[in-house]
């Protein structure tokens, strides 16, 4: 109850809500719990994990990412549920891949530099996901401080003992490290600065690239918290602490954040005659070039 419970207050995820298009984010958290949950009893269990994969295989491209751990629990478990699951979510990365194939060119900002060094990835990971899903998102002066490398090193404490004694967070940390490696990879933040250096000085930029590592690193401290050992168990029990005190009250609400210039932009665009080129704000740090 408790991992379901930060679920919903998760700090550091307000990008993904109030927003069609992130569903498939929350889409690929649920097909990831329906792969780890035990097998379906019923017909009714059986139709909600088939037609929940189903969606989220046909909304995003999380299910190639998926595809290795349900192929394993499908090795492992040996039988008709997982095996279906497996069927499934390969034919929804097969359907997937014909667009990432095609299309990735045209979707990527391949001119505007990626910024990655061993350096930014590891403020990232401190400041932007283990940092704001402790405190809230508003903390990006703090990313690039020796407290961000300090709970890489807590972090890795945890997860470490986490992965060891835990196996569904085992398969759980392992898609979080794919869907992590994939956004940041070829990320879509602003085309005015390289992207990594956006997403560490950019408070409300690429947020969802690390809802689902927020997710599994707050099921991870809450499962260790109650049930790991020693060292690991109090550094969990510490910044769970942390995140119900701070982080979640911090973020509880998602407040209006209008995007400047818009109406402005949007007037011009009626009073323009057809054919003439607008540009139109969109937020957080883009704009987009609509032909009347």
């Amino acid at each position: 109850m408790l991992i379901g419970i930060l679920f919903c207050l998760a700090p550091n995820t307000n990008e993904v809500y109030v927003n069609l298009t992130n569903t498939q984010w929350h889409l690929a958290a649920l097909s990831l719990l329906i792969l780890l949950a035990s097998n379906p009893t019923s017909w009714g269990e059986r139709l909600f994990d088939i037609t929940i994969l189903v969606i989220s295989a046909l909304s995003g491209p999380f299910c190639v990412l998926l595809l290795p751990i349900a192929a394993i629990l499908a090795v492992i478990q040996r039988d008709k549920s997982s095996l279906l699951r497996l069927f499934v979510i390969a034919s929804g990365a097969i359907v997937q891949a014909v667009p990432i194939l095609t299309t990735t060119s045209s979707t990527r900002l391949d001119n505007v530099p990626l910024g990655a060094s061993v350096s930014a990835l590891m403020h990232l990971l401190g400041g932007k996901l283990i940092l704001s899903s402790l405190v809230g998102y508003q903390a990006e002066k703090l990313y690039r401080t020796p407290l961000s490398l300090m709970l890489d090193l807590v972090a890795g404490i945890i997860i470490f003992q986490a992965v060891r004694l835990f196996r569904p967070l085992r398969y759980a940390t392992a898609f979080s490290a794919l869907v992590l490696a994939a956004s940041l990879s070829h990320p879509i933040v602003t085309p005015e600065m390289p992207q990594w250096t956006a997403i560490l000085i950019l408070r409300d930029a690429s947020g969802r690239y690390f809802f689902i590592p927020t997710l599994v690193w707050l099921a991870t401290i809450a499962t260790v918290s109650f049930a790991g050992k020693g060292v690991p168990k109090a550094l969990a029990i510490t910044a769970l602490t942390v995140c119900i005190l701070i982080g979640i009250p911090r973020d509880l609400h998602i407040k209006t954040q209008p995007t400047p210039g818009l109406h402005e932009a949007m007037a011009r665009y009626d009073a323009a005659p057809p054919g003439t080129q607008v540009s139109i704000p969109v937020r957080p740090y883009n704009r987009i070039l609509m032909t009347k």
